[in-house]
């Protein structure tokens, strides 16, 4: 695909080529052309100059989401005059009435950080610069990040700063400047007003942290840092590739200061390191390695810190998976490391991964805890196949594939019970995205089904959106030759039967494998109840085969669909006898109404704007059928009072009965 739009951008830059080749020659024929040609590239490049000199000054953007923040639009070519320019806004920042905001990744809030407005790529992968912090938070994670600590070559300056030790009621700090991503000087500034340190009354000073001082153990490191500072580390590696370390700011770091350490090459590992106040390491923790697609996988690492003063890392496996018989993204498998820092400055952790979940799940099992084995039990088709499914890459078997059947049977023996009627979302989150395949998951789709007819739950389906309710029809029917359901479809609501029926027409058909999934032999039928008390339908008391006896008309409600559903009394009973459409569409005119009419009925429809624009379908049985006999317009020429009525009046002579109705 990439090749592909490569291929066509030289295209068209060849046409492009060509076509300024033509228009030059066509230029030259006529001295009014060139003359023409001369005064434009002239003004051109007057304006350019203007806009050059006079326009193109350097200003400040500070970020609306991150109010430490500032971008730098055309800095100055005289980096002296950059520095001036940062200082004072430094003074106007801390003179000023600001929020504190959300903090940057790895960074603590006691500081302004000031980068060049750029970075922005283009294609498949792209970043998006910069000016993409100005209204959008840091994304660590997912299949592309976004992170401020990626452009380090537009970093300009940073400011760290804290109450003066001789006046707490004035701010001092340091500048560390940068140009092209590397460390130039740096500066101090000091007694600074500040209206925030005054409204926050310093907050006791007594128990004020220094997390916003800059450590020399922190930022760009080379060798002969990290060798100091994080002593073998230079030993793990082959390759010495790039070093960068931040703080993480606790709350109480008298025992240590803390520090992510990250090392880049083609990939990024990360490490945390404890210090104590000389600066000597205390002790590490290999957190992993972080990486973009390696192999058809990528893993992402982020952190956040908890309200007890835990870090909580969450390392995210992301692959390829299937998804409705279709390859996507999703994650893989998601790792939780929490760590604290105890009293000594060591580092105390406990990891929550998939292998230890596992083996809760078999000790609840084993131990006939049911709570704990519901809770535990797989909650989507990913985690189910990582149990008791197997991996077919490996031909090897999952860990709990020889006893996938008892589990799954001992889950659904559970499951009806009044007090675990919770865990339903359960089936239906392994089902959502889920594809048959043999042995366990075979197992877990028959049992599936016959808990949800045996119970009848059907709405667990009804009560889904219409997305999640097709993909978790599509596994409950899936397998080498489906078979559609008539009982099942029978109790499932209108909508989601429709929803059904396309699966079984277009979801699974084959020539050969599947010619015929449904049996049209045996039409499939609608019951009221399907309709009774449902919001997005209306129901009509109306005669319509005119017998004199009042029969049943159900419409899907504005907005909510097309359909037409008419059901003829017979007895104490109403049998559906056709579907059909409400005359809705897309983008235009609405059901409004569905009132009785000469010979049968009349279908209202009218566009929901400010106007007249409606139409009337009057509807006649005829030899046994619904004819849409014409279809009258009314439209409005105009809102004022001089306005006029169009009428008018189409011939129809339509059979509801076609098909065409219905597609």
């Amino acid at each position: 695909m990439f090749i592909l739009i490569i291929v066509i951008l030289i295209i068209l830059l060849i046409l492009l080529l060509l076509l300024g080749i033509r228009l030059f020659r066509w230029t030259l024929k006529s001295q009014r052309r060139i003359q023409g040609l001369l005064i434009i590239l002239v003004a051109s490049g007057i304006g350019m100059g203007i806009h050059h000199f006079f326009f193109k000054n350097m200003r400040f953007i500070q970020s609306e989401v991150y109010p430490n923040l500032y971008l730098v639009k055309y800095p100055d070519k005289d980096y002296s005059v950059v520095e001036d320019a940062i200082k004072e806004k430094i003074k106007e920042h801390l003179s000023s009435e600001y929020k504190t905001g959300k903090p940057l990744s790895y960074t603590g809030e006691k500081a302004i950080y000031f980068y060049e407005l750029g970075g922005m790529t283009f294609g498949f992968l792209g970043e998006a610069g910069t000016g993409y912090f100005i209204d959008h938070e840091e994304d660590l994670g997912g299949f592309v990040s976004e992170e401020l600590g990626m452009y380090q070559d537009y970093r300009l300056a940073e400011f760290y700063y804290e109450p003066c030790p001789r006046d707490n009621s004035l701010v001092c700090g340091e500048i560390n400047f940068f140009k092209e991503g590397e460390h130039v000087k740096v500066d101090k500034l000091e007694d600074l007003n500040s209206v925030h340190i005054a409204t926050q009354n310093l907050l006791d000073l007594t128990q004020k942290t220094n997390y916003a001082i800059k450590f020399p153990f922190h930022g760009v490191l080379d060798t002969e840092a990290v060798a100091k500072y994080y002593p073998e580390i230079l030993n793990e590696f082959d390759s010495i590739g790039n070093f960068f370390a931040q703080r993480i700011p606790l709350s109480h770091d008298r025992a240590g200061i803390l520090s992510l350490l990250q090392r880049t090459d083609y990939h990024t590992d990360y490490f945390l390191y404890t210090h104590d106040q000389d600066f000597k390491a205390i002790d590490f923790f290999y957190v992993g390695k972080a990486m973009d697609f390696d192999q058809g996988k990528s893993v992402t690492i982020a952190y956040e810190l908890n309200t007890d003063s835990s870090i909580s890392f969450h390392k995210v496996l992301w692959g390829p998976v299937l998804q409705n018989r279709e390859e996507t993204i999703d994650t893989l498998s998601h790792e939780t490391i929490l760590l604290r820092v105890n009293q000594s400055g060591k580092l105390e952790y406990t990891i929550s991964n998939q292998t230890l979940a596992i083996e809760k799940l078999i000790e609840a099992y084993k131990t006939k805890n049911e709570t704990q084995f519901l809770k535990q039990f797989p909650a989507d088709f990913q985690q189910f196949m990582a149990y008791f499914g197997g991996n077919t890459k490996s031909n090897q078997a999952n860990p709990l594939y020889e006893e996938s059947y008892e589990y799954i049977v001992y889950f659904f023996d559970l499951l009806p019970q009044d007090k675990y009627r919770k865990f339903e979302s359960k089936l239906i989150g392994i089902a959502a995205n889920g594809v048959w395949q043999e042995d366990g998951v075979n197992y877990f789709q028959n049992s599936a089904m016959e808990y949800i007819k045996r119970n009848n739950s059907y709405p667990l389906i009804d009560e889904l959106p219409s997305k999640k309710a097709k993909s978790v029809l599509f596994f409950l029917f899936d397998g080498p030759h489906p078979q559609f359901d008539a009982d099942f479809s029978s109790h499932l609501s209108s909508a989601k039967k429709e929803i059904l029926e396309e699966l079984f027409e277009s979801g699974w058909y084959d020539d050969k494998e599947n010619p015929a999934p449904i049996d049209y032999e045996k039409p499939i039928s609608y019951e009221l109840a399907d309709f009774e008390n449902r919001e997005h339908y209306f129901i009509r008391d109306i005669d319509l085969n005119q017998d004199h006896i009042l029969d049943k008309l159900v419409s899907a409600a504005s907005y909510q669909g097309d359909e037409l559903y008419l059901f003829l009394k017979n007895g104490d009973a109403y049998e559906f006898v056709l579907k059909t459409i409400n005359f809705s569409e897309d983008g235009g005119n609405q059901i409004v109404d569905v009132q009785p009419g000469q010979g049968g009925f009349v279908i209202k429809t009218a566009f929901p704007d400010r106007g007249v624009l409606e139409a009337y379908h009057p509807i006649s049985f005829e030899d046994n059928s619904w004819i849409l006999t014409h279809t009258v317009y009314r439209t409005q020429s105009s809102n004022q009072k001089d306005a006029f009525l169009n009428i008018c009046d189409v011939k129809q002579g339509l059979n509801l009965k076609d098909s065409h109705f219905i597609k």
